[in-house]
């Protein structure tokens, strides 16, 4: 008897926190197109309105591109429009993250360009006996665009994609590297070298396939 008041009491608090955090009858609107990098609309793409772990609203476009939908509004702060948030989508992630700022009731994202995502294989293979140090870094482009909205003005999301570096020394305790690098089609990673403190050395890897194979022996 115990045991069931005690969930039915846990039932309660949970509804009753649940209706704290969505605003009743508030709604906002969303809207917008997605696209390729060649202007041809995505269908199929999923569109989601997030606050804290809350999934407010989600839709997905429709074969000409085009969503509109409906979502609740909380009293929180904080939230994000996050698009295409798909594990295995060959396109980019794009999110909208709103801070600070209350619910408006229209959000017109405009149009949204999804990029191709490519991948690199990267290896560093230690192949002689002698006693070397290698100091490396990878510098290429995000593969996930994050705009943090001012104001009413929207970017095109081209634009927000972020330089990223993966760094490392290689020696005798660890001599072998391995990482896969996501990032986007058609953009190239720069890839700097330093052995025994000699002059670095640059090689400029270009992502033309949706997989690249890339290993250094040193």
């Amino acid at each position: 008897m115990k045991k069931v008041l005690y969930l039915l009491l846990l039932f309660v608090l949970c509804a009753f926190q649940c209706e704290e955090e969505v605003e009743n009858d508030q709604r906002s609107s969303v809207s917008g197109l997605i696209v390729d990098g060649n202007n041809n609309p995505l269908s199929d793409i999923k569109i989601q309105v997030i606050s804290e772990d809350l999934v407010l609203g989600e839709s997905r476009s429709e074969s000409n591109g085009f969503f509109n939908f409906t979502t609740l509004r909380t009293g929180y702060d904080d939230f994000r429009i996050a698009i295409n948030r798909t594990e295995g989508s060959p396109y980019s992630r794009v999110t909208y993250v709103y801070g600070d700022s209350s619910f408006e009731e229209r959000y017109n994202l405009d149009q949204v360009v999804l990029r191709k995502l490519a991948t690199l294989d990267f290896k560093i293979t230690k192949t002689s006996p002698d006693q070397n140090v290698l100091d490396f870094s990878l510098e290429y482009i995000s593969s996930e665009c994050s705009f943090f909205f001012i104001d009413t003005n929207i970017p095109n999301s081209e634009d927000c994609y972020e330089d990223k570096i993966i760094s490392g020394t290689l020696n005798d305790n660890q001599t072998n590297f391995e990482t896969e690098v996501p990032s986007l089609l058609n953009t190239t990673v720069r890839f700097t070298y330093e052995l025994n403190n000699e002059p670095p050395q640059i090689i400029l890897i270009e992502l033309t396939e949706a997989t690249t194979t890339y290993e250094f022996e040193y």
